[in-house]
């Protein structure tokens, strides 16, 4: 079986939209090949993507697959009219993180310049471990396969620039961004560190009575404002 057939067996399992989802899993030697090809795909992208518009911008799903298959009656499945660029947190705290991940993939597979698809905090093996997607993938798979996502999650793009003019990660800007080139020439697969880029481009937030940038005394990541 190559990539493509198994995305599209995970597609015919997670991806009936016309269907009550009642708990269906995909066997792990599909979810295996799916996870193999979408790494060799990520690997061939840059750190920074850049997006032609228009395009839909998904933000965290956390599990949420009733939300994630919404989203697609919505705006259109990929290869029907839809594109999406998803700004990650895909797994953690909601009950279906494997299936939520699992379709996104297998999007991304078959219609890989349809579908793009940046990382987040949650996709990180210190974050999940506490929050959910450790112990979804230990009841359905194995430990194996929850470190398999894991090293899917650091090959993930970090930025993405839509239609030259809409920066988009999942975190934000950080005070050591002077030009997007940074962005570009971050190596994959990177864990998540506790500081620097890498880190405020998964972890920074918004505040919108910052001025600038405030950074904490304490690890944690930087606020930025609106300038």
């Amino acid at each position: 079986m190559d990539g493509c057939e198994a995305a599209r067996r995970v597609i015919s399992i997670f991806g009936r939209l016309d269907t009550k989802y009642e708990g269906e899993t995909v066997d792990e030697s599909t979810l295996r090949t799916l996870l193999s090809s979408a790494c060799d795909i990520f690997k061939s992208e840059q750190s920074y993507l850049e997006v032609r518009a228009p395009i839909t911008l998904v933000g965290d799903i956390h599990g949420q697959f009733h939300d994630l298959r919404q989203i697609l009656r919505s705006a259109g499945v990929p290869g029907a009219g839809g594109r999406y660029l998803f700004l990650s947190d895909y797994v953690d705290r909601g009950r279906y993180s494997i299936p939520t991940m699992s379709l996104i993939l297998a999007y991304k597979v078959l219609y890989p310049n349809h579908v793009f698809v940046l990382r987040g905090n949650h996709e990180c093996a210190a974050i999940n471990r506490m929050y959910g997607f450790f112990d979804e993938c230990k009841r359905s798979y194995d430990l194996r396969m929850w470190k398999a996502f894991n090293d899917l999650f650091n090959l993930l793009p970090l930025a993405a620039c839509v239609g030259n003019k809409i920066f988009c990660a999942h975190g934000g800007l950080s005070v050591e961004l002077v030009s997007m080139d940074q962005i570009r020439n971050i190596k994959r697969p990177t864990g998540i560190p506790d500081c620097g880029l890498v880190f405020d481009l998964t972890w920074a937030e918004f505040r919108p009575e910052v001025v600038g940038f405030e950074t904490p005394c304490g690890n944690g990541p930087d606020s930025f404002g609106s300038e």
